[in-house]
């Protein structure tokens, strides 16, 4: 059963696109994970999904009742001046799907989960920020939303809570709940997520399972190369200037599959021209060099 469906989303800024062309669907039980760096759009697609975005154009289509949707933006939403027990209670009651059996059996679950149960009567701009950040999760899942969003959920805390809102999730998520969390961190995703939609400067990069994302990242290296002198670099620059190397300083990277024929033919040509290296690096790319080259694979396509 299809609970999302988002089709050819666009939404534009006076200066231009905030994210443009954007389609995926979820069914029920799903997880998805948005992975972008800061400004790639990641928000600006929960919010239109939340309805908190409406001069869009394209399509959403919910398959559930928006009362059933919890929310947790990376910006608080409760009230300063209310007790962690009373922003809990207000937000339960106004949600449309107040019970008072299931929120006192929520409540005690949720900020004993959370540690929150010592702060209960402690008003909310008292708390420090990874309380905060607690607090307005457990406000988003007080009434057992069926759809949850989650904007970067674990931004602001420690690795052990980090490690116990994902457990959380995890137990949402087994009873049937399906999921949206935004996050810049792909290990955040990978580890609960299912499904996964990459975006960058507001574009979709990747949909799918987010298993074949990882299979393409964990093939994937970076190997940096510093030259010795800039007479070598130069010569380099000239016999591999239509390549995949990016030239910086004194130094040459590219990004690349383990068993890319490119990589192959510049070490071959180092040790046939005789170029000297003061050092070879080989890593893991950043999730920005994977945006880099998702792009430039895009612009050879085209």
């Amino acid at each position: 059963m299809t609970i999302l469906q988002v089709k050819n989303l666009s939404f534009r800024y006076r200066k231009g696109f905030s994210i443009d062309g954007i389609s995926f669907s979820l069914k029920k039980k799903d997880f998805l994970g948005i992975l972008g760096v800061s400004g790639s759009g990641k928000t600006t697609i929960i919010r239109a999904v939340a309805g908190l975005v409406t001069d869009f154009s394209g399509r959403i289509f919910l398959g559930f009742e928006r009362e059933k949707l919890g929310i947790s933006f990376q910006q608080p939403s409760f009230f300063d001046e209310l007790t962690v027990k009373d922003n809990l209670a207000y937000f339960s009651r106004i949600s449309g799907r107040h019970n008072r059996n299931i929120f006192e059996k929520n409540y005690a679950f949720l900020i004993d989960f959370l540690e929150l149960r010592r702060f209960e009567k402690r008003p909310a701009e008292k708390l420090s920020g990874g309380m905060k950040r607690r607090l307005d999760i457990a406000i988003a899942l007080i009434n057992q939303p069926e759809f949850v969003i989650l904007d970067e959920p674990v931004g602001e805390l420690d690795p052990i809570l980090r490690k116990k809102i994902f457990v959380l999730i995890d137990i949402l998520a087994k009873r049937g709940c399906t999921f949206m969390i935004t996050s810049h961190i792909l290990y955040d995703l990978e580890r609960v997520c299912n499904k996964l939609l990459v975006v960058n400067d507001g574009k979709q990069m990747f949909f799918g399972d987010s298993s074949e994302f990882m299979d393409k990242v964990k093939q994937t290296f970076k190997t940096k190369i510093a030259f010795s002198s800039a007479e070598d670099l130069n010569k380099m620059k000239a016999a591999f200037k239509d390549s995949r190397l990016v030239f910086s300083a004194n130094t040459a990277t590219m990004i690349h599959k383990k068993d890319n024929m490119q990589i192959k033919e510049l070490f071959y040509f180092l040790e046939k021209e005789s170029i000297k290296v003061s050092e070879v690096r080989v890593s893991q790319p950043s999730l920005e060099d994977i945006f880099v080259k998702m792009v430039s694979n895009e612009e050879r396509k085209e």
